[in-house]
């Protein structure tokens, strides 16, 4: 399994190493709606853009939200098969959840 690392909302974004590609995963809510955007965007160790996806999903709970945005940096992660993944989201409790689950 590939590592999943939390940050924090005050942190800033970190390039990964030469040669690993970092995946943020993100949900964006809106209470009035029952519909979350979720994304993920891949970067390489200049921090290039290699590629991005997100979509719409129905749902209100921000936790269910969190757990869906690994799903699109997973399917970037198979299509161009790359070898030296980091997943990172600034959901703490998903990625502890994540970690116990893989280690």
């Amino acid at each position: 399994m590939k590592p999943v690392h939390n940050v924090s909302e005050n942190q800033r974004w970190r390039k990964p190493t030469f040669g690993t590609v970092k995946i943020n995963c993100d949900a964006s809510t809106d209470s009035g709606s029952p519909m979350t955007g979720i994304a993920a965007i891949a970067r390489d160790c200049n921090g290039k853009i290699l590629d991005r996806t997100n979509a719409l999903v129905r749902t209100t709970s921000v936790r269910v939200a969190e757990a869906l945005a690994l799903r699109p940096g997973s399917v970037l992660e198979k299509r161009w098969q790359w070898q030296s993944i980091i997943f990172e989201s600034n959901n703490k409790e998903l990625i502890y959840s994540v970690k116990n689950k893989v280690g």
